[in-house]
């Protein structure tokens, strides 16, 4: 009978089971917290859209009632009394650096250009001088680099708004371009696969093809076609090529002409510097770490000191213990012009939520004390670069998003100026923010007023747990 009576109803009990089951499991996913791998697909796509809709309405209801924008428990605002102990000794001058450049990496979750006034207008308030804008795959190229634009890339009117803005705040404008590693975007693609220094891998050009240098030069030419009237600086990147000097084009170079894989490098970063300087007359700035451990012949072989200007970066808490001994001298040697690289963001892991503010608040206050024993040793020590990475590179998922920088950018660009960190500084980020909190940031700031700070509610509404 049992069979007789649930014959011809299979398809019927078993869409109810499954009907069930999954009421089930979408009871459980809405009253429990979501896992960070749910956060991460989701947050910023429809569920986002329906948080900021909630927030904004919560705000309308009542101009006393603030959300808040939070620095998760463990990762404050609060400078250690040790960290401000081993600062500068008291006989040594705090060095304060008269360019204070924040950079801007555009590849992965870029600003929409309506919204370039507002933050170059909150980085002109805290004390920012300039910007470094590293566009990558953001930038409206043309010709034969035109299928190298990202889906969403700026069009020229939006590159010509973006740079108006920042002069007209005097913001000094330093365009990014990476020449040599850092170049997975455009080496991944079918076109451009030829030029790689490693088949196997995306990451740099081989630096003894003559088309791996002419298409380096072209993306060079095309920002500047943009940034020629702006600012004395470019930086052509050249950090972490990880891959040069192998390949069989290479490997012949160097038997032919008896060269050791450093002179094929350094071959290459001279003819990018040469053109930048004799065709557009600005200065060259450079990631430190591919010279850094070169002999002092090749640097005055291919002239460095007349080229070039390194930009040391280094992010760790304690710098003293992480950078190599004698570091500053061995530059000295080299070049007279130095620079200095911190971080505010995105510099410590991927896929994050929130910036430790923490620790780029101790990598800057050790900066405060580099730079001052740095100072002195070359003609002059240029600036200081706060690095604000987007993504390791154009593979890896988002580190956190500009937004959320914010408060971090904020504290470390005061303790900068100011030379120290202390209660007063500290009062100074609050006010600039406009949050309602007092003096002592103990984990959460309260109604705070800058740029895109929803989508920094946004976030901390995901770390809650």
């Amino acid at each position: 009978m049992k069979v007789y009576r649930w014959r011809g109803k299979p398809a019927f009990a078993f869409v109810t089971v499954v009907t069930i089951i999954f009421l089930l499991i979408g009871y459980q996913a809405i009253f429990n917290h979501p896992s960070d791998a749910t956060v991460h697909e989701g947050v910023f796509k429809r569920g986002a859209a329906v948080r900021e809709r909630s927030v904004e309405r919560d705000e309308r209801q009542t101009r006393r009632q603030y959300s808040t924008t939070s620095i998760p428990t463990g990762q404050t605002m609060e400078a250690t009394t040790i960290s401000n102990q081993r600062l500068v000794d008291p006989a040594m001058p705090v060095f304060v650096p008269s360019r204070r450049i924040v950079h801007l990496d555009l590849k992965g979750a870029a600003p929409k250009p309506q919204h370039f006034r507002a933050f170059f207008e909150y980085f002109a308030r805290i004390g920012a001088t300039g910007v470094l804008i590293e566009w990558e795959d953001m930038f409206p190229y043309e010709g034969d680099l035109r299928e190298l634009r990202n889906g969403d890339a700026y069009s020229p009117e939006d590159v010509r708004s973006i740079l108006q803005v920042a002069d007209q705040l005097h913001l000094d404008i330093i365009p990014l371009v990476q020449t040599v590693g850092h170049l997975e975007w455009l080496l991944k693609t079918r076109k451009f696969a030829f030029l790689r220094e490693n088949v196997q891998n995306p990451q740099s050009v081989c630096v003894s093809n003559n088309e791996a240098l002419q298409l380096v030069l072209n993306l060079v030419d095309q920002v500047m076609a943009f940034h020629k009237d702006y600012g004395q600086f470019v930086h052509i990147g050249a950090d972490e090529v990880y891959q040069y000097g192998e390949c069989l084009r290479c490997t012949k170079a160097m038997e032919k002409d008896n060269l050791r894989r450093e002179d094929l490098l350094l071959r290459h970063i001279v003819a990018v510097s040469k053109h930048v300087k004799d065709k557009y007359g600005k200065n060259v700035l450079i990631w430190h770490d591919m010279i850094a451990n070169i002999e002092p012949n090749l640097a005055e072989k291919y002239n460095l000191k007349d080229l070039v200007e390194p930009v040391l970066w280094n992010y760790a808490e304690d710098l003293e213990a992480y950078m190599p001994s004698g570091v500053w001298d061995t530059f000295a040697a080299m070049v007279p012009y130095m620079w200095g690289s911190s971080a505010f963001k995105g510099a410590d892991s991927p896929a994050r939520y929130h910036s430790n503010v923490k620790h780029y608040l101790e990598n800057h206050i050790s900066w405060i004390k580099q730079m001052s024993v740095a100072s002195g040793k070359f003609r002059e020590f240029r600036g200081l670069i706060f690095t604000g990475w987007q993504r390791f590179d154009h593979f890896a998922v988002l580190c956190e998003l500009l937004p959320v920088g914010i408060p971090s950018l904020t504290i470390n660009m005061l303790t900068i100026r100011n030379g120290r960190f202390d209660s007063s500084v500290n009062d100074q980020a609050v006010s600039i923010m406009q949050c309602l909190t007092g003096s002592d940031v103990k984990g959460e700031l309260y109604g705070c007023r800058f740029p895109a700070v929803i989508s920094t509610k946004l976030s901390n509404s995901c770390t809650k747990r």
